[in-house]
């Protein structure tokens, strides 16, 4: 063969050669496997890789930023302050209306404060948080009166969340060195001063707030679609008193949402009507039946949560929200709403302060009050919130 035939019309000595080595790279990977990238592809392509997951993680994280920040911003967040109160005359009573039995009273409360020798070992294991409820629809300022005063307690510990509330007649020292019923405390310091006679007369280490206007918690409740409460037929006639009220505060035709006294027993109760039912006083309990009735309202609400759709959260969210007042901070908010998911999940009970056995009545100036053991209260609140003791029997 030519030159010519050799290099245009036949294979040349090096194009045997490459074809011998294609072949044999063919024959090592099968012959429908494509060979190898090279060392550059695949880095690229790791690269290409590395940036997507990085885009979508940014996507995620501004969507997350954007709802905490829709969230949050519905907030009105303060901040605490040490302020000393001054003592005014219209919350000072005379010592000419006490009786002896009161001063004597009183005498014990000052040396139970002054000496408060117990150490008593709180652990951060347990999240303290205090909930005051107040009845002026879109207004949570101090002069607001109190409806509710409850401290909710998360033992990530034992597993338990604790809601107790505090009888608001009760008798006790407030900062200021005066005396008079707990719910007085807030009118005149605001949620600092309540916080602080917490701490000093029931060593309840307390320094965070949720002021919520109590009216916004029958929107929340219509959000997830009613709560299940057993109503007995005393109750539904002393709802009866409230229909007239609330219904003009609604803005509802006279005559809506009244519940007939023959239909006792389980009842799926809107929000106004869980409003209602969490302010019965004539059904012969007094306060202390009323603060049961809205730990069971309290309860209901939680375990209901526990089932909502996101859509429903998302209403409860948007209808609780704009009526929150709080000293707690954006990352401790979040916190909790990162964790809300587990804590739904712990053993929930109620808990009441004065405890049976352990109070009484005494009359003030025409002013009837709550008077009550102190250390046994006081104990009894350690002993179930931090050490996870049963809660005691009570009626109420």
């Amino acid at each position: 063969m030519n030159e010519k035939d050799r290099v245009n019309g036949g294979e040349t000595e090096n194009g045997k050669a490459e074809n011998a080595e294609f072949s044999a790279e063919i024959t090592a990977h099968g012959e429908d496997t494509v060979p190898e990238s090279s060392g550059a592809d695949t880095k690229k392509r790791t690269r290409a890789i590395i940036i997507a997951a990085a885009a979508a993680i940014a996507v995620i994280a501004v969507c997350v930023l954007g709802i905490a920040v829709h969230y949050l911003g519905m907030i009105d967040f303060t901040k605490s302050s040490d302020e000393e109160i001054p003592v005014t005359a219209e919350y000072l009573i005379d010592d000419s209306a006490k009786s002896e039995e009161l001063i004597d009273y009183e005498k014990l409360m000052r040396e139970e404060l002054e000496s408060n020798a117990e150490e008593l070992v709180f652990t951060d294991d347990v999240i303290n948080i205090l909930l005051i409820g107040t009845d002026n629809r879109g207004d949570s300022d101090k002069s607001s009166r109190t409806d509710a005063m409850l401290v909710v307690s998360v033992n990530k510990s034992t597993k338990q969340v604790t809601v107790t509330s505090m009888m608001r007649d009760i008798y006790v020292w407030i900062p200021g060195a005066w005396t008079n019923r707990l719910n007085t405390a807030y009118p005149i310091g605001g949620a600092e001063l309540l916080m602080k006679t917490l701490r000093e007369s029931f060593s309840m280490p307390v320094d965070k707030y949720v002021v919520v206007d109590f009216y916004s918690f029958a929107d929340a409740i219509d959000a997830i679609g009613g709560i299940d409460v057993d109503v007995s037929e005393k109750e539904l006639v002393g709802m009866r008193d409230y229909y007239v009220e609330m219904n003009a505060l609604f803005n509802d035709p006279q005559g809506t949402d009244v519940i007939e006294t023959d239909k006792a027993g389980m009842i799926n109760l809107n929000g106004k009507q869980a409003l209602i039912y969490a302010r019965i006083r004539n059904t012969g309990g007094g306060d202390f039946e009323r603060t049961y009735r809205q730990r069971k309202i309290i309860n209901a609400v939680l375990d209901k949560v526990k089932d909502s759709t996101l859509i429903q959260l998302n209403d409860v969210a948007e209808a609780i929200l704009p009526n929150i007042k709080t000293n707690l901070s954006v990352g401790e908010i979040a916190s909790l709403m990162l964790n809300a998911k587990d804590y739904l999940k712990y053993d929930i009970r109620s808990l009441r302060i004065p405890v049976d056995g352990e109070w009484w009545y005494e009359t003030i100036d025409e002013m009837e009050v709550v008077c009550i053991n102190m250390k046994p209260n006081k104990d009894t609140w350690y002993n179930c919130v931090y050490l996870g003791v049963d809660i005691p029997e009570g009626k109420y």
